[in-house]
């Protein structure tokens, strides 16, 4: 048996795995789950930086909405995609146009973390974002918009619309998994959602609602921005915390004046063995040099040996460590005399991505090579709008200005008024978790602009004269000199 007939028998096998996750009362959302941690995200604590490798593997998941909690009440579902399902094919994988298109997205999510890090580098602050989170709402962008606002996300992409619309369901059920042992007990999982969040006041195109629901795995749901804010955010804000497991809970401020919103929300979990364990500590404690110069103390974790040799470049040197189920965090060190943000270059990123990099192997020494990681526990994480880096390094501008097109979903004018971007990571003896939630914010370009209240009193403490009115008409009128009278 030939390596492609091993590895497509490997993946016929891993689709039999398939179970529901075990945690989940009823199924009345189904999430769809992934398995790549942000691709490509660079993801920051000190002087080092993890870089996450995209990794599909066996699972599918459906996770409850609470409706017992009151503001996920006020929402109303429009549209529901069918069940994810994994009734594509191995060889559909490799096919050369959907490998050549993985390329693409894989590129920007590198150039993306470049991008990132330039802009949000804090020596202060452990920093993390979702490349492909990022991606998969701009992808809702690319069906709805038309024009120069569709071309200048597929020249972002690097991509032309017949490619990326072929191949978007494929490269979200691919990447789409819940984690099992052997046993079919849940281990972990990478999860998605696609919605829409619409104000019942607009109303959108029919034939954009569907095409975001059959080829995009985008659920609708009508709210009311603008009478019920309050509640309507806090709806939101539950929705994205059920979704990624209470990881997120975040305060949201969504305008009064949103017409829609496109969301994506990630979820991950894995852990580092099959029987749960925790990773043990090496001894003795290290001292880790912060960024800003000084030393912590600290007892680091000892990850399992994984094949090849440590990358030893005059820049940098890395290596990755790689959770039970195949996520893989490769960390980025970089040389005494280079900053690191220097060495997060879209180049680097993409030199320790590939696996050709590595040297597994010396046939004249006769020789195998095998490394593990010694790393430490560290949490990240962001809050941010990333509509300002997508227009200084990316080059996308109209979906952020008045003359947006998003003629293929809405009947009046539309714009983004901001991308927000939220994500955490946490990496610690027990496994890696990370989630994110990236929300295109969308107002009528008409709209009036949102400005802060100013309250003040207007005293009436002299004479005066007055006009009392109704529908615009003057019922009376007249002059008030003396209050006593």
């Amino acid at each position: 048996m030939n390596l492609e007939d091993k590895m497509k028998n490997r993946f016929d096998k891993n689709l039999d795995n398939v179970v529901k996750n075990p945690y989940q009362k009823k199924k009345v959302f189904p999430l769809w789950a992934k398995v790549t941690i942000p691709l490509g995200g660079a993801l920051t604590v000190g002087l080092v930086t993890a870089v996450v490798l995209p990794i599909a593997l066996n699972g599918k998941n459906g996770l409850e909405i609470n409706k017992e909690t009151p503001n996920l009440n006020q929402m109303r579902q429009l549209r529901s995609p069918e069940d994810l399902s994994h009734n594509y094919t191995y060889s559909s994988t490799r096919e050369a146009g959907y490998l050549a298109f993985k390329e693409k997205m894989l590129s920007f999510s590198t150039s993306l973390s470049e991008s990132f890090v330039n802009d949000q580098y804090d020596e202060e602050q452990n920093i993390v974002f979702s490349p492909l989170s990022i991606e998969l709402c701009l992808g809702l962008a690319v069906r709805s918009s038309d024009g120069n606002t569709r071309k200048e996300l597929l020249d972002a992409f690097g991509v032309d619309y017949e490619t990326f619309n072929t191949y978007y369901k494929l490269f979200y059920n691919e990447n789409t998994r819940t984690f099992l042992n052997s046993k079919k007990k849940y281990q972990g999982e990478v999860s998605l959602t696609n919605s829409i969040w619409i104000d019942d006041e607009i109303k959108l195109l029919d034939s954009g609602l569907d095409a975001l629901r059959d080829d995009y795995y985008c659920y609708s749901y009508e709210v009311d921005f603008n009478n019920k804010n309050e509640q309507t955010n806090l709806a939101i804000k539950e929705f994205i915390n059920d979704k990624t497991h209470g990881l997120l809970n975040p305060d949201l401020k969504l305008s009064p004046i949103t017409v829609f919103i496109l969301m994506n929300t990630l979820y991950m979990k894995d852990i580092w063995n099959d029987e749960a364990e925790e990773l043990s500590e090496a001894s003795p404690s290290y001292r880790f040099l912060n960024t800003n110069g000084e030393y912590s103390s600290k007892r680091l974790l000892r990850g399992y040996y994984n094949r090849g040799k440590a990358i030893e470049k005059e820049q940098f040197s890395s290596f990755y460590t790689e959770t039970r189920n195949g996520i893989k965090i490769t960390f980025i060190k970089p040389n005494v005399g280079y900053p690191l943000k220097e060495v997060l270059t879209k180049d680097t990123i993409d030199y320790v991505l590939s696996s050709k990099n590595y040297t597994y192997s010396d046939k004249e020494k006769n020789e195998e090579y095998y490394t593990n990681c010694i790393f430490p526990e560290y949490t990240a994480e962001s809050n941010l709008d990333f509509k300002d880096i997508l227009r200084k390094y990316h080059a996308i501008n109209d979906f952020f200005s008045p003359s947006c097109n998003f003629s293929n979903l809405a009947s009046t004018d539309v714009m983004c008024s901001k991308l927000t971007h939220i994500a955490k990571l946490v990496v610690n003896k027990k496994g890696a978790e990370g989630a994110a939630v990236t929300i295109a914010e969308m107002v009528e370009t008409a709209a009036p602009i949102e400005r802060a209240k100013v309250y003040d009193t207007f005293v009436v403490d002299q004479e005066f004269g007055y006009v009392v009115s109704y529908n615009n008409n003057v019922l009376f009128s007249g002059v008030v000199t003396n209050i006593d009278k």
